[in-house]
């Protein structure tokens, strides 16, 4: 039986080949585009009741001025 460590960089190899687009992932999209972890860990909870077309939808409502 071969025995194989999995490593820091190994996982980066294997990653080098994939591209990533961050519009796709909405907490990845909204951690880069705001820096903020708790928008990124609201959206990330949204995100498992719903896709991330949605959530980053309700994302931007919620971050626009509620007008009464």
């Amino acid at each position: 039986m071969i025995s194989m460590r999995l490593t820091e960089e190994l996982v980066l190899k294997a990653l080098a080949g994939i591209k990533i687009e961050p519009r796709n992932f909405a907490a990845l999209y909204v951690f880069r585009s705001s820096n903020d972890i708790f928008k990124a860990l609201v959206v990330t909870i949204l995100t498992q009741n719903t896709n991330d077309r949605n959530a980053l939808r309700l994302m931007r409502a919620w971050s626009r001025p509620l007008v009464i």
